[in-house]
């Protein structure tokens, strides 16, 4: 981003904000507010989404460990939890929210977590991530669109690129230091994942908690 504005302020223009922005229309806002009451979440109630996505493979936070710091999360804050996620992240977002008990007649397992995974086009997942408390997310565009909206997020980082953090919002970095950091690589070289397999869900618990204490201390509430 800053690149970016030099760039552009080596022509003579200078933008009226620093901050990210992203035109969210009002039925796009209608119809994540739907898909949420849908699944029996309040739009205005206090929640967390959790983003598992992202195009690289070396951006992926292993789905096993997503399903430990859900369980967490949901154990410790008490709060809903929603799954998103494109159409591409389907099998990735149900591996990740099955349950591990309680069973179908067919015996097939019961989802944990509710999810809108591959439920809605760009403009309503902005909107959904917009009325999210925090966002716990991949280094993937969802966490760019928190830092559009205005939403805390929790930005799973793997060390692949160092330049495309949040920008300007509230956040938190979650990476293990690898010596094989920035390998500009959509797959782990080296086969391991170490800059993001590494970080422990217990990491995300602490992460959400401090973000949603910053809220609390700046609103009041």
């Amino acid at each position: 981003m800053e690149r970016q504005l030099d760039l552009v302020a080596e022509l003579g223009c200078r933008p009226s904000s620093l901050r990210l922005s992203v035109r969210i229309d009002e039925h796009e806002w209608t119809r994540a507010r739907a898909a949420l009451q849908a699944i029996s979440i309040n739009p205005e109630d206090d929640w967390i989404l959790l983003h598992p996505g992202a195009s690289a493979p070396s951006r992926r936070y292993p789905a096993e460990r997503w399903r430990l710091a859900a369980a967490l999360l949901q154990t410790h804050l008490r709060l809903p939890l929603v799954f998103a996620g494109g159409s591409d992240d389907l099998e990735r977002v149900h591996d990740i929210t099955r349950g591990d008990v309680a069973e179908h007649d067919r015996g097939e397992p019961m989802p944990r977590w509710p999810s809108l995974a591959g439920q809605l086009d760009f403009g309503a997942l902005a909107a959904l991530i917009g009325m999210a408390r925090v966002l716990v997310a991949c280094n993937s565009a969802p966490a760019h669109l928190a830092a559009a909206t205005r939403t805390p997020v929790v930005d799973l980082y793997a060390l692949t690129n160092p330049q495309h953090t949040p920008w300007r919002v509230r956040h938190r970095l979650l990476y293990q230091s690898v010596p094989c950091h920035d390998c500009y690589q959509s797959v782990c070289p080296l086969g391991h994942h170490r800059c993001l397999s590494s970080v422990e869900p217990q990491e995300i618990l602490q992460a959400v908690r401090e973000l949603l204490s910053e809220r609390q201390a700046v609103t009041g509430g």
